[in-house]
């Protein structure tokens, strides 16, 4: 019988000799021939033959050469099938069992469970664990927060697992929360809530701002450092940051609020507040729409901080600020109501972008009816008379209905309101109350109702 592991040997030492020369192929013959003679009893005359080559017995050796390859292959393939079918591992341990034995499983048990959403099926929680958290957190409170619990029978897939995701997002603390089924045992589930923690604040840089500005938006953002930074937190404070240009004029701002590690901290964050603001916006024109009665350039000199660009107001400017709008746009009512109409409204308005640093303001109103002062009386005057207070009031039956004139004369003119009469005779604690009535489409009746209270005297002077 041929050996195949002695044919292997002597095979890797032809192979080395043939091609490191052809000067030592005899030599390299002979050593295989002689490690042959024990094995095939034929090739023993062909020892101790030393001759030179030819080209003949060059493509013998050759052909040698390539039987011994196919012998080796042959023996290597029979040998593996043979240790295979033994049972045999290459680390020599037998890997065999009995034709009949089955490796012993849990009955019912899924280690990776497919769900369906079509088609929910109903589990009790058997294990809850918490992964991706730091070890300062008690997995028990995690677990409490979410409102499930062991024993805990619920669909899956189910509301009961969109809430508690829901409320641990409500928590604040967490981010990128899931929970997934580790594996089902019967009716059995097992259940692993992912999450991280959310990044703390460290500080927040400002770009693009002055110190004074920069002092006043931490009076207003005022983030405390440690909190939790969250996308509501980001939101605010790009929305602060906003509306405090805009008041300063600025409309065409780019914000940017940007996180970036704090390499000093674990798992703190500095937010970069960036601001790339240009020109301030001016108004180029306002537009005041349904007026009738007023003209639209008495109702724009109301305006007083709110101007468009005119030779009126060449030397006056025309800077848009929304605060002062809204003030002006109140403004714009008070004269409607000097000019006797009670009921004008702003039924809507609108700021327009026109060019990169020009805007115009459309204003839509609805006058409605001008009044007229009706009948004015007087009710719990004792001091002085009806007649004497009409008097002082200086307002008649027919006169346009003007709230403003009507509460200087009542209250506001420092010289001779009614107010004034009485303050001025030692009735300090007198008021006047006025009531409004509108009698038909146009008149306005006014009661008004007077409390003297008791008259002041001086007790004591004391100069010191």
């Amino acid at each position: 019988m041929i050996r195949g592991d002695l044919i292997i040997n002597y095979f890797f030492q032809v192979l080395y000799f043939s091609i490191c020369s052809r000067r030592a192929l005899p030599y390299a013959n002979d050593c295989a021939l002689t490690g042959l003679a024990g094995v095939v009893p034929q090739g023993r005359h062909l020892i101790n033959r030393r001759l030179q080559p030819t080209d003949r017995q060059l493509k013998t050796r050759y052909i040698l050469f390539f039987v011994l390859v196919l012998i080796a292959g042959m023996h290597f393939s029979t040998t593996v099938v043979a240790q295979v079918e033994n049972g045999v591992s290459e680390s020599g341990v037998s890997n065999s069992a009995p034709k009949n034995f089955v490796v012993p499983q849990a009955a019912n048990v899924i280690s990776e469970p497919e769900i369906f959403y079509s088609s929910p099926k109903t589990y009790k929680i058997a294990n809850i664990e918490i992964v991706g958290l730091a070890d300062h957190y008690d997995p028990e409170t995690i677990i409490s927060l979410s409102r499930l619990y062991k024993g805990m029978e619920l669909k899956i897939p189910g509301e009961e697992i969109t809430r508690a995701i829901k409320q641990l997002y409500k928590n604040g603390l967490f981010a990128d929360i899931s929970i997934s089924v580790d594996k089902i045992v019967g009716n059995e589930a097992y259940l692993s809530i992912s999450m991280k923690e959310r990044q703390k604040l460290s500080e927040i840089k400002y770009t693009g701002f002055k110190k004074s500005e920069i002092s006043k938006l931490k009076d207003r953002i005022n983030p405390i450092p440690g909190s939790q930074v969250t996308d509501n937190m980001l939101n605010n404070m790009k929305n602060i940051v906003e509306k405090f240009l805009k008041e300063k004029g600025f409309y065409n701002t780019s914000i940017r609020i940007l996180k970036r590690d704090d390499h000093e901290k674990a798992n703190y964050v500095i937010i970069d507040v960036i601001a790339e603001r240009k020109s301030k916006m001016r108004i180029k024109e306002i537009v005041i729409n349904g007026t009738k009665g007023v003209k639209p350039s008495v109702l724009k000199r109301s305006m007083k901080k709110t101007k468009e660009k005119s030779l009126i107001n060449i030397f006056r400017s025309t800077k848009y600020l929304e605060s002062n709008y809204e003030d002006d746009k109140n403004k714009l009512l008070d004269k409607y109501n000097e000019k006797g109409y009670r009921d004008a409204m702003i039924l809507s308005d609108s700021v327009v972008q026109v060019s990169p640093k020009r805007l115009k303001v459309y204003i839509n109103v609805d006058e409605g009816h001008k009044y007229y002062f009706n009948n004015i009386t007087w009710v719990g005057n004792t001091i002085y008379d009806t007649e004497f207070l009409s008097r002082v009031l200086n307002i008649k039956k027919g006169d346009v209905y003007n709230k403003k004139y009507f509460d200087d004369r009542l209250q506001n003119d420092e010289n001779d309101a009614v107010n004034k009469l009485y303050v001025n005779n030692g009735y300090l604690f007198f008021r006047a109350i006025p009531t409004e009535m509108a009698v038909g489409r146009d008149s306005i009746n006014v009661d008004i109702r007077i409390i003297e209270g008791p008259q002041a005297t001086i007790n004591r002077v004391i100069i010191r």
